[in-house]
């Protein structure tokens, strides 16, 4: 009867046919024993006994297998065992060794091994944490440092201790603050808006218009503007401060002295500026209209209004006051041109002919005719 080496082993307990059985299929080198099917198997370097393939130690049934690893130094031993498991499983090692100490070989569900930081069971996952509680688990700090999030190497985000994020900096000086980049707001469909909440429930919007695929830039201007003027577009989205008549508007108002408390006296026979009664203005031809309240205390006989355009005297009005000394209305009415010679503007200028004049509420409208 023909008993093949695996047989042999299986059925003695004998130790010497053991032997035998390990040197008969083997192949014996003076640095160590090669355990293969082919001869030109030759044991690693410092091996003394290398297998070329799957080994397998203990029995199924009757006895775990148990690798026993003896200390040099103080003969102390280590044992590897597989203990009582209830499936069958394979662990596969990582190919490099450890990036840093004090890793540990993590498992990441098949068994395939790899090295990382040690786990406590409350770190935040790549894949996703479950049975989280927001009353308790949060992402951040404990201490005084802020936090932060990079990409490649570089840092992106940062919330500091303060509680202010910051994108492109990391001193966030507001609760948002973006630097050396754009911000895009887009609705699927909808205009993105700009929402601001005032001191209620009520919000202000800010919302771009159907404009298709076309940008449309605005610049605003470097310095505050001055009380009632507009923002006046270049047409290249630079906008600048201006008021109604810088813009060719077809109307302009201007008011001054709205009220007895605020006047202005004149005594002098030439042509005076009254305060506030001038307007820059575009090139046109100008149908305008100027009154003032006129306090004649000291009798004066007339008082002339002059308007004045690139500064040069335009229309006369004259009104005699000879006799009287009370509250009367001045006025003067006419057609003007504005030129391209400098100064564009429309002036009004008075003068009375003796003794002085009080103006109170002057208005000067006007309306571009051409």
């Amino acid at each position: 009867m023909e008993t093949d080496s695996s047989t042999l082993v299986k059925q003695t307990t004998n130790p010497t046919l053991v032997l035998l059985f390990i040197l008969f299929p083997s192949h014996v080198f003076s640095q160590g024993i090669a355990i293969s099917n082919s001869a030109s198997n030759a044991p690693a370097a410092g091996s003394m006994l290398h297998v070329y393939g799957t080994t397998r130690i203990g029995s199924a049934t009757t006895a775990d297998g148990v690798l026993i690893f003896n200390n040099a130094t103080n003969a102390k031993t280590v044992t590897i065992s597989p203990g009582p498991t209830g499936i069958s499983y394979s662990l596969i090692l990582p190919p490099l060794q450890a990036a840093a100490a004090n890793y540990v070989l993590l498992n990441d569900g098949a068994g395939n091994l790899s090295w990382g930081p040690p786990t406590t069971g409350t770190e935040w996952q790549l894949l996703g944490n479950p049975n989280t509680n927001p009353a308790v688990n949060f992402l951040g700090t404990t201490d005084a440092q802020p936090l932060r999030l990079a990409t490649n190497g570089t840092e992106r985000l940062r919330i500091n201790t303060s509680g202010n994020i910051g994108v492109g900096t990391e001193d966030p000086s507001s609760k948002f603050d973006i630097r050396n980049g754009d911000i895009t707001l887009s609705n699927s469909g909808t205009a993105g808006a700009i929402k601001l909440q005032g001191s209620s429930t009520g919000k202000t919007s800010i919302k771009a218009g159907t404009q298709g695929a076309t940008d449309i830039p605005w610049v605003l201007p470097p310095t505050q503007g001055g009380a009632s003027t507009l923002l006046t577009n270049d047409g290249a989205g630079n906008l600048s401060w201006g008021n109604l008549n810088s813009l060719g508007a077809a109307t302009f108002q201007l008011s001054q002295g709205v009220n007895y408390g605020t006047s202005q006296t004149i005594s002098s026979t030439t042509d005076v500026d009254l305060d506030g009664m001038v307007v820059t203005v575009p090139e046109g031809t100008y149908m305008i209209w100027f009154s003032s309240d006129v306090l004649n205390g000291n009798n004066s006989n007339t008082c002339t209004v002059t308007i004045y355009t690139n500064g040069s005297a335009n229309a006369i009005s004259e009104r005699n006051f000879s006799g009287l000394v009370k509250k009367n209305m001045v006025s003067a009415m006419g057609v003007v041109t504005v030129t391209g010679t400098s100064p564009l503007e429309i002036r009004v200028r008075v003068r009375v002919d003796a003794n002085n004049a009080t103006f109170y509420k002057r208005s000067l409208m006007g309306l571009k005719i051409g």
